[in-house]
Formats: C-alpha cells, sequence, structure tokens
C-alpha cells in the first residue's frame, strides 16, 4: 500500500501585493493531508483524483492504475491554507510509495505543481514548495520567474488561525484588487510603496524576534488590505474580538472577504481554530 502525507501553508505576509512582484513570507502549519492507495481499479474515485492520477500516470509513464483506500485531513478547504497543493504532494508522494519509485523531492515537486494547476491555473509553486519541504520560505515573482528563499524565524510567540466562511473565488478578489489598481493607480503604487517599507521591517523583526514590532506590522499589513477593499465586515469584528481577547496583531491570511484570519499572541482568551507555536517552525 502506498503512503503519502503532506502539510498546509499560511501567508503571513504579502497577500495580493506578491502578485504586483513584492515578496511574500510564507510558513508551514501543523495540518495535514493523508492518502493511502493500492494498485487497483479507479472507477471509484472522485473524478478530481483519476484527473490527478492521470496526469501522474503520463509524466511517469506508467501503466498501473490505482485506487484511494483512504483520504484524510484535518486542513480545511477554501481557506486559503493551501489544501490542494498539500493533496498534491500527498498523492505523488503516496504514487511513488506504492511504485517503490526513488524520486528526488525536485521531481515530487514539479510533478506535484503541474496537479495543483488543475485547481489553480498559473499557482505560484509556493504552497507546493512549503508542503513539500515543510520550511518557512520568502517566495516572490521577477520578470517571469520564481524566486524562493528559505528563511528563518526567531519569534517566541503563537499564531492563531480562525476559518471564516468566503463567498467569492479567489480569482474573483484578486481580478477585484486588479482593477482597484487601474483605478487608482497611483494610489495603488503608495500603497505598494508601504507595503515593501512593512516587508522590511518585518523581516529584521522576525530575525530579532521582537513581537511587538511583528504584531504591529501585522496591524499596518492589515489597513492596506482593507484600503485595497479586501477586507470586510465578519473580517473587521473578527480582528477587533481578536484583540479585545489579548492578541497583539491581526490580519487577514490569502485572498481575503472570510478565508483565513491570524493572529499574534503569547497568551490570548480568544478561541481560534488553530494554533502554532512559531518558536517550533523551522
Amino acid at each position: 500500500m502506498g503512503y503519502g502525507k503532506s502539510n498546509g501553508k499560511v501567508i503571513l505576509f504579502g497577500e495580493h501585493f506578491v502578485v504586483y512582484g513584492l515578496p511574500a513570507i510564507v510558513i508551514p502549519i501543523d495540518r495535514y493531508v493523508e492518502i493511502h492507495l493500492k494498485k487497483g481499479d479507479q472507477s471509484r474515485n472522485p473524478d478530481y483524483i483519476n484527473s490527478m492520477l492521470d496526469i501522474l500516470k503520463r509524466e511517469l509513464d506508467i501503466k498501473e492504475s490505482f485506487q484511494i483506500i483512504e483520504i484524510r485531513s484535518n486542513l480545511p478547504v477554501s481557506a486559503g491554507l493551501g489544501s490542494s497543493a498539500a493533496l498534491s504532494v500527498a498523492l505523488t508522494k503516496a504514487v511513488a510509495d506504492e511504485l517503490s519509485l526513488n524520486l528526488s523531492n525536485e521531481k515530487i515537486f514539479e510533478l506535484s505543481w503541474n496537479l495543483e494547476n488543475l485547481f489553480h491555473k498559473n499557482s505560484s509553486g509556493v504552497d507546493v514548495y512549503v508542503s513539500l519541504y515543510n520550511r518557512p520560505v520568502l517566495y516572490r515573482k521577477s520578470h517571469q520567474r520564481t524566486i524562493i528563499d528559505k528563511i528563518s524565524l526567531n519569534i517566541d510567540a503563537k499564531l492563531g488561525i480562525k476559518i471564516l466562511r468566503r463567498n467569492q473565488s479567489t480569482g474573483d478578489i484578486v481580478n477585484d484588487v486588479r482593477e482597484y489598481s487601474i483605478k487608482y493607480p497611483a494610489i495603488f503604487e503608495n500603497l505598494k510603496a508601504a507595503y515593501r517599507e512593512l516587508f522590511n521591517e518585518a523581516i529584521i523583526a522576525l530575525s530579532s524576534g521582537d513581537i511587538m514590532k511583528l504584531a504591529e506590522l501585522m496591524n499596518i499589513n492589515q489597513s492596506l488590505l482593507r484600503a485595497i477593499g479586501v477586507s470586510n465586515e465578519e473580517v473587521d469584528r473578527t480582528i477587533s474580538d481578536m484583540m479585545s481577547k489579548g492578541v497583539l496583531g491581526a490580519k487577514i491570511s490569502g485572498a481575503g472577504r472570510g478565508g483565513a484570519v491570524i493572529g499574534l499572541y503569547e497568551s490570548s482568551d480568544y478561541e481560534f481554530d488553530i494554533h502554532i507555536e512559531l518558536r517550533s517552525v523551522k
């Protein structure tokens, strides 16, 4: 029986601005997708799984078919936490395990990225990278190139994640931001410049372990996201509630208008859905 497991991710800084060539910081989270499969009849598999398997079979030039035994996950879907990337990596690992293929991490990354593009056309690859290597990264696009660098965290604090419902697709929200950038080009350039300075300060705060500065920068980042129209009343109420219960800094993570909202804290009474010990993220 073949087995594969992979984790999700959360964006600490950079959602939306990363589309315009600015850097983002992405970290792994301790939530997983696990897959057990064996050689066998694919007719009972979900259609989306068979589409993924067909790509793997073509890319690996294999004839075998695979029957899914079990898919287990504690990773929320449609919340901006990398569930499709985690599924892609886990499935690739499971097929390789069942066939005793000694695939390099580079090959697993390439195959899994192809699978993720079934869910998100022209995906950046950063979700797959974090799911595969399980480490924080600095990510940006430059002149059609994807640049992914390792980054170290030195923060002894906790990050909580609250999942809110979202009624719009990521693509629709990204398009709305693009329309904003066209309608108000000078304002948008100023917001990008502000984010660039914020990011530089965030790198310093992360490396020096300055929790209060990092929290303040998260709050500023949320103000920028609110300015480009990706917050909403539910997100704002959630952040206000977090801040009233000991959270030091909070912001959207992902596309916004729902989905994941993250909060940095040392001690808090707020009821998060997921908790991350940042000192354990390496």
